[in-house]
């Protein structure tokens, strides 16, 4: 974390939200993805990309730390808010960066959710779904 930027408030009384098998860490209006989370990701789904997991290798290229995986992002947000999709379409726009603090936005129109990740008001990640009909 720079410097400039503030350390964020950790929500009390519920400092770690598990989703999942992944636990972010819930700061005051958003969420912190840390280490731990990478790597039981790396593990479960057996992706050993040294872009997420190894912090020598992701150094040297040109995000120069460790990416997210996309797909932890995407996992967190569909479990964090119980959506049950028929179809979903996901936009990664920028990567997702180890204790950056991240925010949710989500928005409905009839059966079609969506939800951004955003970083500093910006979109980091967008995953629209159309969801199934409410049953009566």
């Amino acid at each position: 974390m720079g410097e400039d930027q503030k350390q964020p408030k950790i929500t009390e009384g519920n400092e770690r939200n598990r989703a999942g098998n992944y636990a972010m860490r819930d700061v005051e209006n958003g969420f912190i993805i840390e280490k731990e989370d990478l790597v039981r990701f790396g593990e479960s789904s057996h992706d050993k990309n040294p872009l997420h997991l190894e912090e020598n290798y992701a150094k040297t290229t040109v995000y120069g730390e460790n990416v997210v995986f996309g797909m932890l992002g995407v996992t967190h947000a569909l479990e964090k808010f119980h959506i049950d999709a028929e179809e979903l379409s996901i936009r990664f726009i920028s990567p997702l960066f180890m204790d950056h603090v991240y925010q949710y936005q989500v928005s409905e129109k009839k059966s079609k959710k969506m939800i951004a990740l955003l970083e500093n008001d910006s979109s980091i990640l967008e995953i629209s779904m159309r969801t199934p009909p409410a049953k009566n």
